[in-house]
């Protein structure tokens, strides 16, 4: 099957790997974003799909857009390859319909949730914000209205209940990657039978922004947990400790009431959210926040610019003290 690529991230780039190892399969055009400055020198990269796409010196193309003229172009220039299929996978960008209805079967596109569930730009990162138990991989056949198009394949997996984004990725990409390997054989009777999504279920989520990084204490332990979570690694909720420089959490955990009685003393059951307590056990000082409901425990923080560590080694070599307030 002759295939079209668009893809821009690390994560994509393990998918259009896997492709091009796929006996039967032609990955004829890679569609990616433009190189972007980066690091301190701010000198142009390519994104990871294009950085993998060029070592094997497939066709690349790094439109700025797909509107207008550079649409058409785009247009011209991909329907001479004349695919059979065209696969998307964190692109970053709309595709026009003129675009992903060129191959013979059209366009789909794999994307991180149980569809309807979580249309838009987040969905891993919002699952765990969520609280979701459950979550997983969508193959649906795109369309004109984000994330919408009809549903050829999925599969769950469950979220563990102190996963980070970044651990619940490393579990999902193989299966995410495997359920287009596996779909791409009967695509034609998958699209045939595809089955449209249940509009009245529908839910979003959106780009996570600066201000969903702070945290407000008043909030139950839980959900601070899971923004702890949700952000960790590529974002980092944060927050600061007396007006000084920002903390970020990279792992907490959730303290039930009974440890909590155990490794509290008398009167710091009703302390003020916010407020630090360090406390030792089995030899190792342990950091805990009062929240708007119960405590939460840090378990991997650092000051921001300086390097990550572990509760007990941050608390010996930085300024926070007991009783101090986030």
């Amino acid at each position: 099957m002759k295939l079209i690529y668009f893809g821009s991230p690390d994560i994509s780039a393990q998918l259009l790997e896997r492709l091009c190892q796929e006996a039967g399969h032609e990955v004829a055009a890679v569609v990616t974003n433009p190189d972007r400055p980066k690091g301190r020198s701010k000198s142009l990269q390519p994104t990871a799909v294009a950085a993998f796409a060029e070592s094997l010196q497939l066709p690349v193309f790094k439109f700025d857009s797909l509107k207008g003229d550079e649409g058409r172009l785009a247009q011209k220039q991909l329907s001479a390859f004349d695919a059979d299929l065209m696969i998307v996978f964190a692109y970053g960008s709309i595709i026009p319909k003129d675009i992903f209805e060129l191959p013979r079967l059209g366009s789909v596109n794999l994307h991180g949730s149980l569809l309807p569930l979580l249309r838009g730009a987040s969905p891993v990162h919002t699952a765990i914000l969520q609280g979701f138990q459950k979550t997983g991989w969508t193959l649906q056949k795109l369309g004109e209205r984000m994330d919408a198009g009809d549903i050829l394949s999925s599969v769950a997996i469950d979220i563990e209940p102190d996963e980070t984004t970044g651990d619940l990725f490393g579990r999902m990409m193989p299966l995410g990657i495997d359920l287009v390997i596996q779909s791409l054989p009967a695509i034609d009777q998958l699209i045939g039978r595809a089955i449209p999504q249940a509009e009245e279920k529908a839910t979003y989520c959106q780009k996570i922004k600066p201000a969903d990084t702070l945290v407000d204490w008043t909030l139950p332990n839980q959900t601070i947990h899971n923004q702890i979570r949700a952000l960790s690694p590529d974002y980092l909720a944060r927050s600061k400790i007396e007006d000084d420089k920002f903390v970020l959490f990279h792992r907490s955990r959730m303290i039930s009431n009974a440890e909590a009685d155990q490794l509290l003393v008398a009167g710091n059951d009703s302390l003020s959210a916010g407020t630090v307590l360090i406390v030792k056990a089995s030899g190792k000082k342990r950091l805990l926040v009062a929240t708007g409901s119960g405590f939460l425990e840090i378990v991997e923080l650092q000051i921001q610019g300086r390097n990550r560590l572990d509760a007990h080694s941050f608390l010996n070599g930085n300024r926070i003290k007991d009783q101090m307030q986030f």
